[in-house]
């Protein structure tokens, strides 16, 4: 059975951070939440088999749309 956002989180936290996954989550708690956007989303983990370009280019996308207002991320190093 697979993991989804929505789900108590199993441990340890899965890494899906794959831009359409990142997008449907993000869609998801903005309804749960009744919210049409947050001022801050964090993504707190990298996932290795995904380009970190990629998943933050689907956060950039949903920033332009205005859902985003500022993103932060964790686990990153200048490498």
């Amino acid at each position: 059975m697979a993991w989804c956002a929505t789900d108590p989180y199993p441990y340890p936290w899965p890494s899906v951070v794959r831009p359409d996954y990142l997008r449907y989550a993000f869609e998801v708690s903005l309804r749960r939440l009744r919210l049409d956007h947050v001022d801050l989303y964090q993504l707190h983990r990298i996932d290795p088999a995904v380009l970190v370009e990629d998943s933050l280019g689907e956060l950039a996308k949903l920033q332009q749309e205005g859902k985003i207002r500022h993103i932060a991320v964790s686990e990153v190093s200048l490498a």
